[in-house]
């Protein structure tokens, strides 16, 4: 893991430093906290982390990014092998959280769309194994009863000679040995995709407060609500200090009711206490367990 928090980096800086992921083979976490290098150091970071297959976690709070960082992180996560995100504290906005989610989102939807195919095709194989043996059952039963029945032996004589055999294989006893312990198998290397496991994006002004961006909101969760539903990788969403209203904040709840009527896995959740309360509750009861991050600098003030 490489920390550099609050450390005055430049956009020129990150360049210079991103240039040596791809040789840190066992950097697998990386932390540039309360670094304001904006727009132009995330696409600089993003461009260094091009066909890395190590990298899992990249923290950016605090680092002045805005909308255009949206696409540059988006492309990041899919083509790499980062799961985890953490953006708190930044300016990405409704556009900006879309475009990071985008790719994501469709992998997801393709993803849903095969395992519902697969279990079609299990159903069906299920139904045919038991018309199969509602229809041919009989004539099997006939068959075997024959068998047993006929000239050449009873039934009595088939157990007797299935007793005898039974009693052969008893007296011979093979001599067991000791079990060899079987070795752990290392994990497999990290998935490279547009796979995404936590998302933290707290305090990115994903709202309606700018001019002409009143439904962007209700745009916005729309798409949460897609990778909500259809990805079963997605463990943590923190949406903290975002005033995405009630018809977004609903958007949010049928997804997570909609997981759990799937039987999907449970998602850690928490989102702007500016919702209705019903709204709210439901939210906190069906994603609860996510934790507010620690914050390990302090902002500097601008003088």
């Amino acid at each position: 893991m490489l920390e550099v928090m609050d450390c005055l980096l430049e956009p020129y800086s990150i360049e210079r430093l991103s240039r040596s992921f791809n040789l840190a083979e066992n950097l697998t976490k990386i932390n540039l906290d309360y670094n304001e290098f904006g727009d132009e150091g995330c696409r600089n970071f993003c461009k260094g982390l091009e066909n890395n297959t190590t990298m899992l976690s990249v923290s950016l709070c605090f680092c002045d990014l805005g909308v255009p960082s949206g696409a540059s992180l988006g492309k990041m996560v899919s083509t790499t092998a980062v799961r985890d995100l953490y953006l708190d504290g930044n300016n990405l906005k409704c556009e900006g959280a879309m475009e990071l989610i985008n790719l994501c989102v469709e992998q997801a939807e393709i993803e849903a769309l095969q395992r519902a195919e697969e279990a079609k095709r299990k159903h069906e194989e299920e139904e045919a194994l038991k018309t199969a043996v509602n229809t041919y059952g009989s004539s099997t039963a006939k068959e075997t009863k024959l068998r047993y029945t006929g000239d050449s032996g009873t039934e009595a004589g088939a157990k007797a000679s299935d007793n005898e055999g039974g009693k052969e294989d008893k007296g011979k006893k093979k001599k067991k040995g000791k079990k060899k312990k079987k070795k752990k198998e290392p994990p497999p290397p990290p998935r490279v995709g547009p796979w995404i496991h936590k998302l933290h994006l707290a305090d990115n002004a994903i709202d309606n407060l700018a001019f002409g961006e009143q439904f962007a909101p209700v745009i916005c969760m729309r798409q949460f609500k897609k990778l909500l539903m259809h990805s079963d990788c997605i463990e943590e969403l923190d949406l903290e200090d975002n005033w995405i209203g009630d018809m977004a904040g609903r958007e949010i709840l049928e997804a997570l009711e909609h997981r759990k009527d799937e039987k999907m896995g449970g998602v850690k959740m928490r989102t702007t206490h500016k919702l209705s309360a019903d709204v709210f509750n439901s939210i906190v009861k069906l994603g609860t367990g996510l934790k507010k991050k620690k914050k390990k600098g302090k902002k500097k003030k601008k003088k």
